[in-house]
């Protein structure tokens, strides 16, 4: 069995997402009233390598793009794999309950449409930045143009990173990591406590307002 035949026999009723079928995607755009009816689907593509959901780039005719995503009943990188066809249901919700709060809708993409039924829905196209899946990978950086090109968080993003206190804590990692490194070398002594005398307090917590911390403990990175 396909797994559009699967699908079928699972939700019978809903659409079924297929990269190799924009024919039919604009159809069901069209019908659904999310594109105007002269519009036609010129490109389509996947937007990154997702899990879970199959996440895919529209463009438009007249250059509007959009990503449509649908989550299935199953894992989308692991079919036999089962899972909860609603997640993009839960998405939705997210994406209404956070609408009215700018520090999360701005950074977030914005939900055009969204059909229960099929588990679709229809969002902004942030871009092609990169998923920073590089960073399992050991490449600790990340291009200013990643973080804010592209969308509507790049004013977060851009505060983010000009307020050095909300890095204040990497550079006295970096700091307590030598320091242990020359005290080792060295055979330093412990104090009375057992601690090296070489620790260092790490810095004050973040006091960013996109940084979450509280006064009791320091800023996590």
């Amino acid at each position: 069995m396909t797994l559009a035949q699967t699908f079928a026999e699972t939700l019978p009723d809903a659409f079924f997402l297929d990269p190799e079928q924009p024919s039919r995607l604009e159809a069901y755009l069209h019908a659904q009233g999310w594109v105007a009816p002269a519009r036609t689907i010129v490109a389509l593509s996947k937007a990154g390598e997702g899990n879970m959901n199959l996440t895919l780039r529209v463009e438009l005719d007249d250059g509007t793009r959009h990503v449509v995503k649908q989550s299935r009943p199953w894992a989308e990188k692991f079919p036999s794999v089962p899972a909860p066809a609603d997640r993009a249901d839960i998405e939705a919700l997210f994406y209404r309950q956070t609408a009215s709060l700018d520090a999360i809708a701005q950074c977030s993409p914005r939900l055009l449409a969204h059909d229960p039924v099929s588990h679709l829905l229809l969002l902004e196209d942030l871009g092609s930045a990169g998923d920073l899946s590089t960073l399992y990978a050991g490449d600790r950086v990340i291009a200013i143009s990643t973080l804010t090109g592209g969308f509507g968080g790049g004013a977060n993003a851009a505060a983010l990173l000009s307020d050095s206190s909300a890095f204040s804590n990497r550079s006295c990692f970096a700091s307590r990591s030598a320091s242990s490194t020359n005290a080792s070398s060295s055979e330093s002594p412990s104090d009375a406590s057992g601690s090296s005398s070489s620790s260092l307090s790490c810095a004050p917590p973040c006091s960013s307002k996109y940084c979450r911390s509280s006064s009791s403990s320091p800023a996590k990175k």
